[in-house]
Formats: structure tokens, sequence, C-alpha cells
């Protein structure tokens, strides 16, 4: 029996949990902040389990929210 053979019986073994797509609903995760990065971290690490196709189906959007202080705003030596 050949290794592809092996694959194709193990992948209809398997749990249809695993097998089927998990992401049915394209989904953009967009963080603000340091506080939701942490939780960006998480989910991407709950991702990695995912096939790739489910993959395509996430967007990760971070947005830095920590403002420089802008030059017009910040007070001038005289």
């Amino acid at each position: 029996m050949s290794t592809r053979q092996d694959e194709v019986s193990m992948e209809a073994d398997r749990p249809r949990s695993v097998s089927d797509p998990r992401i049915q609903t394209p989904s953009l995760v967009i963080m603000l902040g340091s506080t939701s990065a942490i939780a960006g971290l998480e989910l991407m690490r709950h991702m990695l389990s995912l096939k790739p196709d489910d993959l395509r189906r996430v967007a990760l959007v971070y947005i830095d929210t920590d403002d420089q202080p802008n030059a017009v705003v910040v007070p001038q030596a005289t």
C-alpha cells in the first residue's frame, strides 16, 4: 500500500469536526491597541490547526492606537 493511499484512508477516518471546513463565513478581526493584540495572539495560536482553505477566510488587522506627539501640539521652547 502506498503512502498516498495511507493518507487518504487516514483522512476518511478523521472526525468531521476536523476534516470539514471550520470557518463558514469570512471574518475580519480588527485589533485596536496593545490589549486586543494580546487577544489576537491567542486567536492566532488557535488558528494554527486550521486548514489552508479556512485560513484564507480570516483576515487580521492590527491598528496601533498609541499616537506619537504631534509637532503642532507639542509646546515649543521660547
